[in-house]
């Protein structure tokens, strides 16, 4: 009866142990439009996403900079950007699109937020 109990409950523990994966959809490729937010400060940006590979580009000079690189999505919940422009030193470099940043993507709308709390909110068009 000891071994029927604890194969039961052993069982149990294996279940809700199990840690369920995000359903979250995959990213679209495509060209996204929409806004970037720091610090109550917004800007109007567009970001193309297209076999591994990035563009863009903002209404306001370097917030963000956005310029050409490449990307990778791990998890289906961070994305991550490798920058391929040369910069210059007159602004600040956290505001170029680079490094890795937490997503959402839902019904064509993607939200990117990264580790400062810079944040971008494109819809697909």
């Amino acid at each position: 009866m000891k071994i029927k109990s604890l194969f039961i409950i052993s069982i149990c523990i294996l279940l809700f142990a199990c840690e369920e994966k995000s359903k979250q959809q995959p990213i679209t490729e495509g060209t996204y439009i929409g806004t970037f937010s720091r610090n109550g400060t917004y800007s109007n940006v567009s970001l193309t996403l297209r076999g591994g590979e990035f563009s863009g580009e903002s209404d306001l000079l370097k917030f963000p900079a956005i310029c050409v690189g490449r990307y990778i999505v791990r998890d289906n919940s961070i994305i991550e950007f490798i920058d391929d422009c040369v910069w210059t030193a007159d602004f600040d470099w956290r505001l170029i699109l680079y490094g890795e940043w937490k997503y959402s993507y839902e019904n064509d709308i993607l939200i990117i937020v990264n580790s400062i709390g810079d944040k971008y909110t494109l819809t697909k068009k």
